[in-house]
């Protein structure tokens, strides 16, 4: 049980944008997405992209893990 409840309903299914995703912004993705918040786009200090449905959390994930220092490194086929 957690020690602290909210009502994340103001949240669930709102559109998103992250910007900063390879630093603090990861907190933030994951933290929305548990929320049901949808991630429509990520950008760092070289790029951005957009997804129109939303991220899923594993893409994200795979974006932050193959990251090159500050600067997310992606192959489109694979998002």
């Amino acid at each position: 049980m957690r020690c602290c409840q909210y009502d994340y309903g103001f949240i669930k299914y709102k559109c998103t944008v992250i910007q900063g995703v390879v630093n603090m912004g990861v907190v933030a993705v994951f933290y929305l997405s548990e929320m049901r918040a949808k991630v429509v786009g990520i950008s760092d200090i070289a790029s951005v992209l957009f997804h129109e449905e939303s991220f899923t959390f594993k893409e994200i994930t795979n974006l932050f893990l193959v990251k090159s220092g500050n600067i997310l490194v992606y192959n489109l086929k694979h998002i």
